[in-house]
């Protein structure tokens, strides 16, 4: 009887040690949730150059979006959302209104990049999977393009005439509409030509190239411009030294897009913000701030162009995407928050 009593105090007290742990991990997140998420400011003032249109936060009443990642458009308008913590596809028309949903754990699993083409097959990278599916117009699965090595892990994904131009986690790659790779650029590292967890990627005329690729290599902490060979012929930042590097010029630059002038929109994931640069790198200042607000973002990840001044945001961390009309004029000195280690 007395061994019994004692292995059962032992096990109350082993009970009572992980209810005290688990009490803590609550506190803890709940004290870091209180800390770092702004506080609900429906009535905040919008930025300026900052015009609010639209926000969708998911497919109907009580079917939100979880922390989705990214958007793309096709020809007519509509808009595809990554919805990366419900392993689906969301599609709204051009005025917000669902369509339809489409993916699963097994053929869209945690969805990063998603592209459409002119006929409108679906392109998903899968950064847990390391695969692209491809899905036809009605999102039934076409094939699944693995890939085996860690370099080769796709990230975001861009379509630019019959081509895929993928970022991965330590090069870029080339492929044809099948999903072939026909080309491979750089290694995982800090040289120019090297890259880090890059993320966005856009082609368009920079300075006095008709046709170049930018491309957020976002752990390297900058821009890299390429000629359409692949070639770095510019770059915007540079990796940081140390954990107190004061020269970084972003927070974490994250998805971007380019207009019809040459500028180019970099999300700044850290600092909640757009930041721009013209056709010659320039640095145009920044738009927006952290809120919760219309118009304010929660570390946004990706922003596409519709047209003119009108953009989408994959607001990620206030669960929703929003559209805006940014006015390039009104952008404010970029001030550089960096990551706490």
């Amino acid at each position: 009887m007395a061994k019994e009593s004692s292995s059962n105090n032992r096990l109350f007290q082993l009970v009572a040690v992980i209810i005290l742990l688990a009490a803590i991990l609550v506190g803890l997140v709940w004290y870091y949730q209180k800390t770092t998420k702004p506080k609900f400011d429906l009535e905040a003032k919008i930025p300026a150059g900052v015009k609010h249109i639209m926000s969708i936060y998911g497919v109907g009443a009580g079917d939100n979006f979880d922390k989705p990642e990214s958007t793309a458009l096709d020809e007519d308008g509509n808009i595809y959302v990554a919805d990366t913590g419900n392993d689906r596809i969301a599609v709204f028309d051009s005025n917000g209104n669902s369509l339809r949903t489409f993916g699963n754990k097994k053929t869209t699993p945690v969805p990063l990049g998603v592209a459409v083409s002119k006929n409108g097959r679906v392109y998903v990278t899968s950064l847990m999977q390391r695969q692209i599916s491809i899905l036809d117009t009605e999102g039934k699965l076409i094939k699944k393009v693995k890939f085996t090595k860690k370099e080769e892990t796709p990230l975001k994904i861009l379509i630019n005439g019959n081509k895929l131009y993928i970022t991965a986690i330590g090069q870029i790659m080339v492929a044809d509409m099948e999903g072939n790779i026909e080309k491979r650029w750089g290694k995982e590292g800090r040289n120019l030509g090297d890259y880090r967890y890059p993320n966005g990627i856009a082609i368009g005329k920079v300075g006095k190239l008709n046709k170049a690729i930018v491309v957020s290599d976002s752990n390297n902490n900058r821009l890299q411009i390429l000629n359409m060979s692949g070639k770095p012929v510019l770059y915007l930042g540079q990796p940081p030294k140390n954990l107190k590097d004061e020269t970084l010029l972003f927070g974490l630059p994250t998805g971007l897009t380019m207009d019809d002038d040459g500028h180019v929109f970099v999300v700044d994931t850290f600092n909640h913000a757009i930041r721009i640069f013209d056709t010659e790198g320039n640095d145009l200042g920044q738009l927006g701030k952290q809120g919760t607000a219309d118009g304010n973002y929660f570390y946004p990840s990706d922003i596409k162009l519709i047209s003119g001044n009108r953009f989408i945001i994959t607001d990620k961390w206030n669960d929703r995407v929003q559209i805006c009309e940014l006015t390039v004029g009104e952008a404010k000195k970029a001030t550089v928050k960096k990551p706490s280690h």
